[in-house]
């Protein structure tokens, strides 16, 4: 009620020194003699609290390992039912209306009905939740009979879409649950055309308003059955569903998409052979300004590599804005000073998502 924190790693102790005013107080998250984070500055201080947290904010692992340790200080979680940030937020920016489009089969190498049709077959491959206890046969209640995933790289990959949501990614803001023989895509209406909404028809999608989620979980329109979810799955999820409703268990999405086929193997190196023929198409440029006693700033210098990425084929982004610094504002531990500004730390990727 009288104090005010915020939790950052050494990236931006900096900038949250100039920043904050008087009435926050910076954590050093990871520093010396400092805590690793939140949760361990947390635990070192609760006692007989009730802490109120966003449910949607935390994933249901860390809020099942936090509340296991705050129980032996007779304290505990409370889930406020709207954000109070939010209650505040005025001004707060719209959700992006960016359209999403397919990723098309030559870049993504396996369709989205192959993909489904192998997340089923992992689905009914898992195990049914029987109490230990229980000696008969399991009953349809206990049957894994499908799954609800909300990471959004894991829905982008699935169903071979992407989108523009959040800057620098291929994203978009959506929820897909996944039964045995149907599959429902929680999106909003206006970030689907005509053409997308054929493709969603055409591998047996659903599309459904991105809120509906919450009444599709409380109303258990899937039927009989346990939902498997991620660790990761919000924890408001969790509480939604309850225990008796849902199953932990690790993705088998994100297992697959760590295991690249061909396609997005040969994908990836032609991405960055023509990264790399722009970045030395860069450095050519570079030197010729600086032999001729240009001084290029850190700004113009980031600029023109990405017009030089700009010009490739196939070019959606960059990974996030350039990183570029020279002379006292580059992280090196031993910078020496140089009359010219060729020292140049550029640190960028591209978008290969």
């Amino acid at each position: 009620m009288s104090s005010a924190y915020l939790f950052t790693d050494s990236r931006y102790w900096l900038q949250a020194r100039e920043q904050l005013d008087r009435n926050w107080t910076l954590v050093k998250a990871g520093g010396v003699g400092e805590p690793k984070d939140w949760i361990e500055w947390l635990l070192n201080r609760v006692k007989d609290a009730r802490i109120g947290i966003d449910a949607r904010m935390i994933s249901h692992e860390k809020a099942m390992l936090i509340n296991d340790k705050i129980s032996k200080t007779n304290s505990k979680f409370i889930y406020p039912p709207q954000n109070l940030v939010d209650l505040v937020w005025k001004d707060k920016p719209q959700k992006s209306r960016a359209p999403i489009f397919t990723q098309p089969i030559e870049f993504a190498g396996v369709s989205a009905n192959t993909k489904l049709h192998k997340l089923r077959d992992w689905i009914q491959s898992q195990p049914p939740s029987i109490p230990s206890y229980s000696k008969g046969p399991a009953t349809p209640e206990q049957v894994q009979t499908g799954t609800l995933i909300t990471s959004l790289s894991c829905i982008a990959y699935l169903l071979n879409l992407r989108g523009s949501d959040i800057p620098h990614n291929p994203l978009f803001h959506a929820y897909l649950f996944v039964g045995l023989d149907s599959a429902t895509l929680f999106l909003d209406a206006g970030k689907v055309t005509s053409e997308t909404g054929e493709y969603l028809k055409s591998i047996g999608v659903e599309r459904r308003e991105y809120l509906d989620l919450w009444t599709f979980l409380r109303r258990r329109e899937w039927g009989a059955g346990k939902v498997l979810i991620s660790p990761q799955t919000s924890y408001a999820i969790s509480l939604m569903l309850t225990h008796y409703r849902y199953t932990v268990a690790p993705s088998w999405i994100e297992h697959t998409m760590a295991v690249k086929n061909e396609t997005e193997l040969e994908g990836m190196r032609r991405a960055y052979l023509r990264d790399g023929a722009s970045f030395v198409r860069f450095l050519a440029w570079l030197e010729f300004k600086l032999n001729d006693g240009y001084d290029i700033t850190e700004y113009e210098a980031a600029s023109r590599l990405t017009e030089f990425r700009r010009s490739n084929k196939y070019l959606m982004g960059i990974a996030y804005k350039s990183i570029s610094a020279t002379g006292p504002n580059a992280a090196l531990p031993h910078y020496t000073p140089r009359k010219s500004t060729a020292r140049m730390i550029e640190r960028d990727t591209p978008y290969l998502k």
